[in-house]
């Protein structure tokens, strides 16, 4: 898995923590915080998933965010792995909750090069 620094930039701290809390739940999230209208994320990715976070960064709005800045470091120190934090059970939707632009993960465009959300059934393992 690879490691992905996001930096997102809300209209508002109101949209921020809105963003937030919607993510809270992603089992690739290991850290989420806000400052006013900032969020930063990180993130632990398969490789795999990569292409998932540029397009955030192309297309923000998709979370919520105005501007988007990804930063992907050359090698994680600590901690050595990341186990991802999945609901007890794999449901159709996503465990962040509808998504804001897809309602329904089996519809998204993405879905043939995505690995899918592994809280859900869509997950391809």
């Amino acid at each position: 898995m690879g490691v992905v620094l996001l930096e997102g930039y809300a209209g508002t701290a109101e949209e921020a923590n809105k963003a937030a809390q919607r993510y809270q739940n992603c089992p690739y999230v290991a850290f989420l915080a806000t400052t006013k209208n900032r969020v930063d994320i990180v993130y632990f990715l398969p490789e795999e998933q990569r292409w998932w976070v540029e397009e955030i960064e192309k297309e923000p709005r998709h979370m919520g965010f105005e501007k988007v800045k990804l930063f992907f470091p050359e090698k994680m120190h600590y901690p050595t792995e990341m186990k991802l934090h999945l609901p007890p059970e794999k449901t159709s939707t996503f465990s962040c909750g509808p998504h804001p632009a897809i309602e329904d993960c089996s519809k998204c465009p993405g879905l043939q090069r995505c690995l899918g959300c592994p809280g859900t059934i869509y997950y391809k393992e």
